[in-house]
């Protein structure tokens, strides 16, 4: 069996895009896996681009209809054979070591579920760093949005299989950023320092051409990661956080009761206290009273915005 699954879905690919991407994969140093492509209904003859590569460990599959990215991936996770499963998107690119430090970093750290790496944008050449530490990739997953470079991750399949996580298509456009929101509590992350994958960035980007519904599939992702972090949070604490995300003004009274909901949360874990401090200092940005209405409510409260937090709130302009 291999030790790893690199598993890429593809869709109407550009053909010359396909060969660089299949040809950073074929060259990793790392040599035990088997490389499974998915093509996901294609109008395109991709079938032909992937005959190109005499690998014996192409692995090459073809949907009877089109499934779309969440089906076509939950398929491959279902056929891997490897212990570790390696996204890889099909425009993109994995610089030759990616496999090799990446099983590494999993075999040597058991209590770890998920790794990725720091990322390049190309053609621009701009360097998209994302957090190395456990804590600090949950924080930034919560309260902006994903710490991992998903199609840059390596997943041990056990975490997904025991826990009875998948893709869900109801987030289409968003389901990778589901998937982490589901798999906060159950494992851990990290993200290697080096740079080992590059990103296309171009007009056709998926999250470039899908505008709305990945917007509020996103914010249903997000919303379920206060769950995550508050699981008893109501529909009308949900509506708190939804109009927050939605960069909406609060009222002194709506203020009111997320302070309420954040001062009164009982959390141990550190990432998630920390997670609460943000999320009050991003509502109490967005809140329309004047500072002296607001000082009141943190007087006395574990959750106290520090100094210069203070200072900002007194000199901010709506």
């Amino acid at each position: 069996m291999p030790k790893v699954t690199v598993l890429m879905p593809i869709y109407n690919t550009d053909e010359n895009m396909l060969r660089e991407t299949i040809n950073s994969i074929l060259g990793q140093t790392f040599r035990d896996f088997e490389f499974l492509i998915i093509n996901d209904a294609s109008s395109k003859p991709l079938a032909q681009v992937v005959a190109e590569f005499d690998d014996p460990r192409i692995v090459y599959v073809e949907n009877d209809k089109n499934l779309g990215i969440a089906e076509t991936s939950n398929k491959g996770i279902s056929l891997a054979k490897g212990e570790y499963i390696a996204r890889q998107d099909h425009d993109d690119v994995s610089l030759a070591e990616r496999l090799e430090k990446q099983v590494a970093f999993l075999d040597a750290y058991p209590e770890y579920g998920v790794v990725g790496c720091q990322v390049l944008c190309f053609p621009k050449g701009k360097k998209i760093c994302v957090p190395c530490d456990d804590e600090d990739i949950k924080i930034r997953t919560v309260v902006e949005g994903a710490g991992i470079c998903h199609p840059a991750a390596m997943i041990r399949k056990s975490v997904l299989l025991e826990n009875n996580i998948k893709y869900h298509d109801e987030y289409r456009y968003a389901e990778d950023y589901q998937l982490w929101v589901e798999l906060l509590n159950k494992t851990k992350f990290c993200n290697l320092p080096e740079l080992l994958f590059k990103y296309r960035w171009f007009g056709g980007n998926t999250s470039l051409t899908t505008g709305n519904l990945q917007a509020v599939n996103g914010t249903k992702a997000k919303l379920n990661a206060v769950k995550e972090v508050l699981p008893d949070a109501s529909d009308v604490d949900l509506a708190l956080f939804a109009k927050m995300y939605a960069k909406q003004k609060f009222s002194l009274s709506e203020m009111q009761q997320m302070y309420g909901l954040l001062a009164g949360a009982e959390v141990m874990e550190n990432w998630k206290k920390e997670v609460l401090k943000r999320w009050l200092w991003r509502a109490l940005r967005q809140t329309k009273a004047k500072y002296k209405k607001l000082a009141p409510l943190w007087k006395g409260s574990k959750l106290q915005p520090n100094w210069l937090e203070k200072l900002k709130l007194r000199w901010r302009k709506f």
